[in-house]
C-alpha cells in the first residue's frame, strides 16, 4: 500500500483547529503523513443556500427577505431567519463577504470525493439525512494518550488542577463559553452571583476582556436541540433587556443537577457517542474507509 500524505488546513478558530488536529492525529495513527497548515479555509456551518434563495428566505446577497420561520427539510425543526449565523455580524459588508465566501465553498463541495462532519447520527440524524455525501466521524475528542498535547491559542492556566484534585468526582460545576464569546460586565456579575448562590464549587473559564458584547443569537439553535430534542439541558430565560439574572441562573443550575431524567439521558447519550469511535462504531468505520481509499 502507498503511504498517503494529507494536507490539513483548518479555519483559524479554536473550535475548528482542535477537531482537525485530532482528526490529523487519528490519520497519523493509521499510517498517513500529515501536513498541518493553520490558515483560513472553511467555516463551521453549511446551509442549503440555493434552497434558501429559491424559497425566498434570503436574497442573492444572503440577507433575509423578511423575519419568518423556515425549515431546511421536514425532518429538521423550524428556525428563525434571525438565527442565520452570517447575518449576526455587526455590519452588512462583513455579512455580504462571508455569504459570498460560503457560496464559493459550497461550489467546491461538489467536486470532492469525501466530505466529513464532526458529529454523529445520534446527534444530528435529520441534518445528515439532507446531505447524504456528508459522513459523520465524530466526536473528535482528545484521546488519553494525547492528554499532554495542546492546541489552545491562549496560554493554559493549570493552577486549578490541584484545586480540582481536592474535590470528589462529579462535584464541581464547569462553566465555559468558548474563546470568542464576550459578556458585558453586568451579565458577567449576574453569572458569577448565580453560580455562587448554588453553594457548589465551580470552575468558571472566561476571557480577561469581557467589556464588549458579541451577538450569540445563532447559539439559540443549539439550545433548541439540547433542551427540546435531546432533552439533556435547560434553557436560561432573560428579561426584557436580554439580561439573565443571578436568580434564574441559580434556579436552573439546581434544577438541572437535581433532574435524574436529564442525568440518565445524558449518560445514555454519552455512551452512544463513545461507541461511535470504538471498534465497529459508525464514525470509526467511516474513517477507516477513507484511509483505505487513500492507501490504494
Amino acid at each position: 500500500m502507498n503511504t498517503p500524505t494529507v494536507l490539513a488546513i483548518p479555519y483559524p478558530a479554536q473550535g475548528h483547529v482542535n477537531p482537525l488536529m485530532i482528526l490529523s492525529q487519528k490519520l497519523a495513527e493509521h499510517g498517513c503523513n500529515i501536513i498541518f497548515v493553520n490558515t483560513e479555509f472553511i467555516h463551521d456551518k453549511v446551509y442549503n443556500i440555493p434552497k434558501l434563495i429559491d424559497d425566498g428566505i434570503i436574497d442573492s446577497q444572503g440577507f433575509p427577505t423578511a423575519k419568518r420561520s423556515f425549515q431546511l427539510s421536514p425532518s429538521i425543526r423550524e428556525m428563525d431567519t434571525g438565527l442565520i449565523w452570517w447575518t449576526n455580524f455587526p455590519d452588512s459588508e462583513t455579512q455580504r463577504k462571508t455569504f459570498q465566501y460560503l457560496l464559493s465553498i459550497r461550489k467546491t463541495q461538489y467536486s470532492t470525493d469525501w466530505c466529513f462532519c464532526n458529529t454523529t447520527n445520534e446527534l444530528e440524524h435529520a441534518a445528515l439525512s439532507c446531505f447524504p455525501k456528508l459522513l459523520p466521524i465524530g466526536p473528535l475528542l482528545k484521546s488519553n494518550n494525547n492528554e499532554d498535547s495542546t492546541t489552545s491559542f491562549l496560554e493554559e492556566d493549570l493552577s486549578c488542577m490541584s484545586w480540582l484534585d481536592n474535590h470528589s468526582t462529579a462535584s464541581v460545576l464547569y462553566v465555559a463559553f468558548g474563546s470568542t464569546t464576550r459578556f458585558n460586565e453586568k451579565q458577567f456579575v449576574e453569572l458569577a452571583l448565580g453560580l455562587d448562590l448554588t453553594n457548589k464549587p465551580f470552575l468558571l473559564v472566561m476571557r480577561q476582556d469581557f467589556k464588549y458584547e458579541l451577538k450569540v443569537r445563532s447559539r439559540f439553535y443549539n439550545k433548541l436541540y439540547i433542551c427540546d430534542d435531546l432533552k439533556v439541558g435547560l434553557g436560561l430565560e432573560g428579561d426584557e433587556n436580554g439580561l439573565i439574572s443571578h436568580g434564574e441562573i441559580k434556579v436552573k443550575v439546581e434544577q438541572l443537577l437535581g433532574d435524574e431524567n436529564i442525568k440518565s439521558r445524558s449518560l445514555e447519550l454519552k455512551e452512544k457517542l463513545k461507541s461511535n469511535n470504538e471498534e465497529g462504531g459508525a464514525s470509526r468505520e467511516n474513517l477507516r474507509k477513507f484511509v483505505t481509499c487513500l492507501k490504494k
